[in-house]
């Protein structure tokens, strides 16, 4: 999955990433267009693009869409799936909110960060009523970008009629014995999304409990 996050309007982003990955960009999938929800996610990342499959030519990306400001290239990364999609709340949603939570593990602590995250983490966050699924992902720059300041992602899928709630549930029990934040992590950057209807990040079908 390549994932392009910006401040320019999601159709230009769109159109800008398959010109610059070749015709056959994103033959593999999809391309799911979402918009930040307000206040709760960088101020230039106001929109996100996730491509399903990698660019179909290994060139550089341009600086910035044709036509936009030359200065104020998106952030661009690409997403390696680490494990398979976790399966939370089972109701059904009809609109889909999606929290990427950026993280990177403290000097010397990775494979404590990762088991943590991955084995404990994961499971404690989708314990929340409304979070429906999750996956992380290893982070790369794309090419001719410079390496991102993020090494790890997380995304989260949350039913967005209960996303205030489940968000608020998630901020209560964190560093509780419900939601212990482990000494390997330093402080992540979360950028949450709303999600077109009928659009998903991780998975198109629910898994059957």
């Amino acid at each position: 999955m390549l994932l392009l996050l910006g401040s320019r309007s999601a159709p230009g982003l769109a159109a800008w990433l398959r010109s610059a990955g070749g015709p056959d960009a994103g033959a593999a999938g999809g391309m799911v267009e979402g918009q930040a929800i307000a206040d709760r996610a960088p101020p230039a990342w106001r929109w996100l693009v996730a491509l399903d499959g990698q660019p179909g030519s290994p060139g550089t990306f341009p600086a910035a869409p044709p036509g936009e400001d030359q200065g104020a290239a998106p952030d661009l990364f690409r997403a390696t799936p680490l494990g398979d999609v976790m399966i939370g709340d089972p109701a059904p949603a009809e609109r889909i909110a999606a929290c990427l939570v950026f993280a990177n593990p403290v000097d010397g602590r990775e494979a404590a960060f990762n088991d943590w995250y991955s084995n404990r983490h994961l499971p404690d966050v989708l314990r929340v009523p409304g979070y429906l699924s999750a996956r992380r992902f290893a982070l790369a720059g794309a090419p001719g970008q410079a390496p991102p300041g993020w090494r790890y992602l997380a995304v989260y899928e949350v039913d967005y009629a209960r996303y205030v709630a489940a968000t608020a549930e998630v901020a209560v029990r964190s560093g509780t014995a419900l939601m212990p934040i482990s000494d390997a992590a330093q402080r992540p950057l979360a950028a949450h999304f709303l999600l077109p209807e009928g659009k998903r990040l991780l998975c198109g079908v629910r898994a059957e409990n």
